[in-house]
């Protein structure tokens, strides 16, 4: 049976993750800097990737990602460890990565 072709979900862009209006209350535990009416503008802000989802956009293997944040100093994009198994990587922080090694021929830097 053929199946119309679709890519890998790991391919596919994620969808922001953003609070929902119940994550900011007026209450007296609400910070006073975040407004119930604004998503803040922070680490939750934009999309994030899985190691496996990474290393797919980058054409690289999830190996060395995984070698990249052990080595000593660290290389690669910023991450943040979830858990043991578990590490996420900013879209924002891997563009700005991304834009600081960019070479252009011809220009001396």
């Amino acid at each position: 049976m053929n199946y119309p072709h679709t890519p890998p979900s790991s391919t596919r862009s994620l969808p922001p993750i953003r609070p929902s209006s119940q994550d900011f209350t007026t209450s007296s535990s609400t910070p006073s800097d975040v407004s119930p009416h604004t998503e803040p503008d922070g680490p939750l802000s934009g999309a994030w990737y899985s190691t496996r989802e990474l290393a797919c956009l980058l054409r690289v293997d999830p190996s060395t990602l995984r070698r990249w944040r052990t080595a000593h100093p660290r290389q690669g994009p910023p991450y943040v460890p979830v858990s043991g198994r578990v590490v996420l990587y900013s879209a924002r922080d891997v563009e700005t990565w991304l834009t600081e090694r960019r070479v252009t021929p011809g220009v001396v830097g």
